[in-house]
Protein backbone atom coordinates (compact mmCIF):
# COMPACT_ATOMS: atom_id res chain seq x y z
CA UNK A 1 0.00 0.00 0.00
CA UNK A 2 1.46 3.22 -1.04
CA UNK A 3 2.68 5.44 1.88
CA UNK A 4 0.64 9.05 2.61
CA UNK A 5 2.97 11.76 1.20
CA UNK A 6 3.61 13.79 4.59
CA UNK A 7 2.33 17.31 5.41
CA UNK A 8 5.31 19.37 5.09
CA UNK A 9 5.98 21.35 9.06
CA UNK A 10 6.23 24.78 9.19
CA UNK A 11 8.82 26.28 10.64
CA UNK A 12 8.60 27.69 14.39
CA UNK A 13 8.79 31.37 14.40
CA UNK A 14 11.85 33.31 14.42
CA UNK A 15 12.97 34.63 17.78
CA UNK A 16 15.73 37.06 18.43
CA UNK A 17 18.49 35.23 19.91
CA UNK A 18 20.23 38.87 22.13
CA UNK A 19 18.87 42.34 23.29
CA UNK A 20 17.27 44.13 20.41
CA UNK A 21 19.73 47.09 21.27
CA UNK A 22 22.54 44.84 20.84
CA UNK A 23 20.89 43.50 17.61
CA UNK A 24 20.29 46.63 16.01
CA UNK A 25 23.86 48.00 16.67
CA UNK A 26 26.05 45.14 14.92
CA UNK A 27 23.54 45.80 11.89
CA UNK A 28 24.05 49.54 11.90
CA UNK A 29 27.83 48.70 11.65
CA UNK A 30 27.32 46.58 8.75
CA UNK A 31 25.25 48.98 7.37
CA UNK A 32 27.66 51.50 7.46
CA UNK A 33 30.39 49.29 6.48
CA UNK A 34 28.77 48.79 3.52
CA UNK A 35 28.42 52.26 2.53
CA UNK A 36 31.99 52.48 2.98
CA UNK A 37 32.70 49.65 0.44
CA UNK A 38 30.66 52.27 -1.97
CA UNK A 39 33.21 55.13 -2.24
CA UNK A 40 36.17 54.16 -4.78
CA UNK A 41 38.83 50.94 -4.13
CA UNK A 42 42.61 51.09 -4.45
CA UNK A 43 41.80 48.47 -6.69
CA UNK A 44 39.03 46.13 -8.09
CA UNK A 45 40.93 43.01 -6.50
CA UNK A 46 40.88 44.83 -3.23
CA UNK A 47 37.35 45.59 -3.60
CA UNK A 48 36.40 42.04 -4.26
CA UNK A 49 38.11 40.77 -1.70
CA UNK A 50 36.77 43.56 1.17
CA UNK A 51 33.40 42.89 -0.11
CA UNK A 52 33.27 38.98 0.15
CA UNK A 53 34.65 39.54 3.71
CA UNK A 54 32.07 41.98 4.30
CA UNK A 55 29.19 39.85 2.68
CA UNK A 56 30.54 36.86 4.33
CA UNK A 57 30.26 38.26 8.06
CA UNK A 58 26.64 39.45 7.38
CA UNK A 59 25.10 36.14 6.20
CA UNK A 60 27.04 34.77 9.64
CA UNK A 61 25.33 37.27 11.74
CA UNK A 62 22.16 36.97 10.48
CA UNK A 63 21.83 33.40 11.07
CA UNK A 64 23.08 33.94 14.70
CA UNK A 65 20.75 37.21 15.19
CA UNK A 66 17.37 34.74 15.36
CA UNK A 67 16.29 31.45 15.95
CA UNK A 68 15.93 30.49 11.91
CA UNK A 69 17.38 31.44 8.66
CA UNK A 70 14.30 34.13 8.17
CA UNK A 71 16.59 36.78 8.25
CA UNK A 72 19.64 35.04 5.89
CA UNK A 73 17.43 34.33 3.55
CA UNK A 74 15.60 37.65 3.20
CA UNK A 75 19.54 39.03 2.49
CA UNK A 76 20.15 36.47 0.26
CA UNK A 77 17.34 37.30 -2.20
CA UNK A 78 18.37 40.62 -2.17
CA UNK A 79 21.44 39.26 -4.07
CA UNK A 80 21.43 38.77 -8.65
CA UNK A 81 23.96 37.96 -10.85
CA UNK A 82 24.99 40.81 -12.29
CA UNK A 83 27.62 41.57 -14.87
CA UNK A 84 29.38 37.80 -15.70
CA UNK A 85 33.19 38.23 -17.10
CA UNK A 86 34.48 35.26 -18.57
CA UNK A 87 38.68 34.28 -18.62
CA UNK A 88 39.81 34.72 -22.41
CA UNK A 89 39.99 30.86 -22.68
CA UNK A 90 36.36 30.59 -21.26
CA UNK A 91 37.60 27.99 -18.48
CA UNK A 92 36.77 30.50 -15.80
CA UNK A 93 34.61 33.61 -15.09
CA UNK A 94 33.97 36.66 -12.28
CA UNK A 95 30.88 38.18 -11.13
CA UNK A 96 30.53 42.50 -10.76
CA UNK A 97 28.86 42.73 -7.09
CA UNK A 98 29.00 46.45 -7.34
CA UNK A 99 25.09 45.70 -8.03
CA UNK A 100 24.35 43.38 -5.32
CA UNK A 101 26.31 45.82 -2.68
CA UNK A 102 23.70 48.74 -3.04
CA UNK A 103 20.75 46.14 -2.53
CA UNK A 104 22.47 44.09 0.36
CA UNK A 105 22.71 47.39 2.01
CA UNK A 106 19.09 47.77 1.43
CA UNK A 107 18.27 44.62 2.45
CA UNK A 108 19.98 45.46 5.64
CA UNK A 109 18.15 48.68 6.47
CA UNK A 110 14.66 46.23 5.99
CA UNK A 111 15.98 44.07 8.24
CA UNK A 112 17.07 46.64 10.91
CA UNK A 113 13.84 48.79 10.92
CA UNK A 114 11.72 45.02 11.27
CA UNK A 115 13.53 43.65 13.95
CA UNK A 116 11.25 44.88 17.18
CA UNK A 117 9.04 42.79 15.42
CA UNK A 118 10.48 39.68 16.56
CA UNK A 119 10.09 38.94 20.36
CA UNK A 120 12.89 37.73 22.63
CA UNK A 121 13.85 34.05 22.94
CA UNK A 122 13.97 32.04 25.88
CA UNK A 123 18.31 32.01 25.50
CA UNK A 124 17.92 36.00 25.37
CA UNK A 125 15.45 37.22 28.06
CA UNK A 126 18.37 36.74 30.81
CA UNK A 127 20.45 38.72 28.73
CA UNK A 128 18.33 41.40 28.26
CA UNK A 129 16.73 41.75 31.85
CA UNK A 130 20.14 42.16 32.96
CA UNK A 131 21.04 45.66 30.94
CA UNK A 132 17.64 46.95 31.67
CA UNK A 133 18.02 46.33 35.59
CA UNK A 134 20.45 49.75 35.91
CA UNK A 135 17.94 51.67 33.87
CA UNK A 136 15.23 53.83 34.57
CA UNK A 137 11.61 52.23 33.85
CA UNK A 138 11.66 54.15 30.80
CA UNK A 139 15.04 54.71 28.88
CA UNK A 140 15.42 58.30 27.93
CA UNK A 141 13.92 59.35 25.01
CA UNK A 142 17.04 59.97 22.79
CA UNK A 143 17.50 56.58 23.24
CA UNK A 144 14.21 55.35 21.57
CA UNK A 145 13.28 53.89 18.43
CA UNK A 146 10.29 55.97 16.79
CA UNK A 147 8.36 52.69 16.95
CA UNK A 148 9.09 53.00 21.10
CA UNK A 149 8.31 56.80 21.10
CA UNK A 150 4.64 56.14 19.46
CA UNK A 151 3.99 53.44 21.74
CA UNK A 152 4.39 55.61 24.16
CA UNK A 153 2.64 58.21 22.78
CA UNK A 154 -0.22 55.62 22.40
CA UNK A 155 0.20 54.81 26.18
CA UNK A 156 -0.60 58.40 27.41
CA UNK A 157 -3.05 59.06 24.59
CA UNK A 158 -6.22 58.57 27.31
CA UNK A 159 -4.58 60.62 29.98
CA UNK A 160 -4.39 63.73 27.80
CA UNK A 161 -7.46 63.26 26.66
CA UNK A 162 -8.86 63.00 30.11
CA UNK A 163 -6.88 65.71 31.22
CA UNK A 164 -7.62 68.42 28.29
CA UNK A 165 -11.81 67.81 29.68
CA UNK A 166 -10.53 68.97 32.85
CA UNK A 167 -10.18 73.24 31.83
CA UNK A 168 -10.02 75.66 34.78
CA UNK A 169 -13.73 77.50 34.94
CA UNK A 170 -15.07 75.20 32.39
CA UNK A 171 -13.47 76.39 29.69
CA UNK A 172 -14.39 74.76 25.75
CA UNK A 173 -11.22 72.20 25.14
CA UNK A 174 -11.08 69.40 22.65
CA UNK A 175 -13.52 66.61 23.12
CA UNK A 176 -12.46 63.35 22.08
CA UNK A 177 -16.15 62.14 20.34
CA UNK A 178 -14.91 60.52 16.81
CA UNK A 179 -12.26 59.45 14.58
CA UNK A 180 -11.33 63.99 13.29
CA UNK A 181 -11.43 64.74 17.24
CA UNK A 182 -8.29 61.88 17.57
CA UNK A 183 -6.42 63.11 14.86
CA UNK A 184 -6.42 66.41 16.31
CA UNK A 185 -4.92 65.85 19.11
CA UNK A 186 -3.13 62.91 18.04
CA UNK A 187 -1.43 65.70 15.51
CA UNK A 188 -0.31 67.74 18.24
CA UNK A 189 1.26 64.81 20.40
CA UNK A 190 3.70 63.57 17.14
CA UNK A 191 4.75 67.46 16.38
CA UNK A 192 5.88 67.13 19.90
CA UNK A 193 8.24 64.36 19.11
CA UNK A 194 8.78 64.17 15.54
CA UNK A 195 10.20 66.98 12.95
CA UNK A 196 8.39 66.41 9.96
CA UNK A 197 4.80 65.10 10.19
CA UNK A 198 2.77 65.33 7.35
CA UNK A 199 -0.98 65.36 7.71
CA UNK A 200 -3.71 63.50 5.22
CA UNK A 201 -0.73 62.95 2.68
CA UNK A 202 -2.08 61.36 -0.40
CA UNK A 203 -1.75 57.60 -0.93
CA UNK A 204 -1.84 55.35 -3.89
CA UNK A 205 -5.20 54.82 -5.52
CA UNK A 206 -6.93 51.37 -3.77
CA UNK A 207 -9.79 49.68 -5.11
CA UNK A 208 -10.40 52.17 -8.00
CA UNK A 209 -10.29 55.52 -5.77
CA UNK A 210 -8.02 57.76 -4.09
CA UNK A 211 -7.39 57.27 -0.38
CA UNK A 212 -5.46 59.75 2.32
CA UNK A 213 -3.52 58.39 5.16
CA UNK A 214 -3.72 60.70 8.40
CA UNK A 215 0.28 60.82 8.78
CA UNK A 216 3.12 60.44 7.58
CA UNK A 217 6.56 60.66 9.18
CA UNK A 218 8.70 61.56 6.64
CA UNK A 219 12.22 61.75 8.12
CA UNK A 220 11.25 58.04 9.62
CA UNK A 221 8.92 56.67 6.87
CA UNK A 222 6.76 55.32 8.94
CA UNK A 223 2.41 55.86 8.53
CA UNK A 224 0.30 56.46 11.11
CA UNK A 225 -3.12 55.37 11.05
CA UNK A 226 -5.98 56.40 14.02
CA UNK A 227 -8.74 54.76 14.42
CA UNK A 228 -11.58 55.46 17.11
CA UNK A 229 -14.25 52.56 18.41
CA UNK A 230 -18.20 53.59 18.34
CA UNK A 231 -20.89 51.27 18.36
CA UNK A 232 -20.45 50.54 14.48
CA UNK A 233 -17.02 49.88 14.85
CA UNK A 234 -15.79 47.06 16.90
CA UNK A 235 -13.34 44.13 16.92
CA UNK A 236 -14.32 42.70 13.42
CA UNK A 237 -14.83 46.12 11.64
CA UNK A 238 -11.86 47.23 13.19
CA UNK A 239 -9.33 44.41 12.02
CA UNK A 240 -11.40 44.80 8.29
CA UNK A 241 -10.59 48.46 8.24
CA UNK A 242 -6.40 47.75 9.44
CA UNK A 243 -6.41 45.19 6.44
CA UNK A 244 -7.69 47.73 4.08
CA UNK A 245 -5.07 50.36 5.06
CA UNK A 246 -2.10 47.60 5.21
CA UNK A 247 -3.35 46.76 1.58
CA UNK A 248 -3.13 50.24 -0.12
CA UNK A 249 -0.40 51.78 2.71
CA UNK A 250 2.16 48.78 1.24
CA UNK A 251 2.20 50.57 -2.32
CA UNK A 252 3.60 54.23 -0.67
CA UNK A 253 7.34 54.71 -1.45
CA UNK A 254 7.52 56.52 2.17
CA UNK A 255 5.85 53.65 3.74
CA UNK A 256 8.29 51.10 5.39
CA UNK A 257 6.76 50.99 8.69
CA UNK A 258 2.46 51.10 9.48
CA UNK A 259 1.73 51.89 13.03
CA UNK A 260 -2.12 51.72 13.61
CA UNK A 261 -3.84 54.01 16.86
CA UNK A 262 -7.21 52.72 17.88
CA UNK A 263 -8.56 54.62 20.41
CA UNK A 264 -11.87 52.89 22.65
CA UNK A 265 -12.20 55.03 25.22
CA UNK A 266 -15.49 52.83 26.42
CA UNK A 267 -13.60 49.81 25.89
CA UNK A 268 -15.98 48.74 23.03
CA UNK A 269 -13.03 46.00 21.48
CA UNK A 270 -13.78 42.66 23.73
CA UNK A 271 -10.38 41.31 22.96
CA UNK A 272 -7.47 43.83 22.10
CA UNK A 273 -4.96 41.39 22.48
CA UNK A 274 -6.09 39.17 20.06
CA UNK A 275 -6.75 42.24 17.67
CA UNK A 276 -3.14 43.47 18.48
CA UNK A 277 -1.27 40.09 18.31
CA UNK A 278 -3.00 39.02 15.39
CA UNK A 279 -1.91 42.51 13.19
CA UNK A 280 1.19 43.28 14.45
CA UNK A 281 3.38 41.08 12.03
CA UNK A 282 5.07 41.80 8.64
CA UNK A 283 2.51 41.46 5.88
CA UNK A 284 3.64 41.06 2.34
CA UNK A 285 6.82 42.40 3.49
CA UNK A 286 5.42 45.74 5.60
CA UNK A 287 5.97 45.68 9.34
CA UNK A 288 2.90 46.60 11.05
CA UNK A 289 2.22 47.88 14.59
CA UNK A 290 -1.10 48.33 16.25
CA UNK A 291 -1.98 49.76 19.51
CA UNK A 292 -5.35 49.72 20.87
CA UNK A 293 -5.43 51.73 23.84
CA UNK A 294 -6.63 52.20 26.72
CA UNK A 295 -6.65 48.23 26.69
CA UNK A 296 -8.58 46.57 29.59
Amino acid sequence: MPRRPSTPQSRPAAELTEALGSARQKLVARIDAGRQLQAPAVSPQDWESQYGRWNDYNRALLKGLVTNDELLEQYDNAIYIGAVYFSPDGDSFSVDHHGNLATQIESLQSINEKLELYPLSSVAQPQATAVRRDMDPEPRLRDRTPSEILERLANRFHTVARQLAKRHGNRPTLVIADEYDVQDLLRALLRIEFDDVRPEENAPSYAGGGTRMDFLLKNERIVVEAKCTREKLRDKEVGEELLVDIAKYKQHPDCKVLVCFVYDPLELIQNPHALEGDLSRVRDGLPVKVFVRPRH
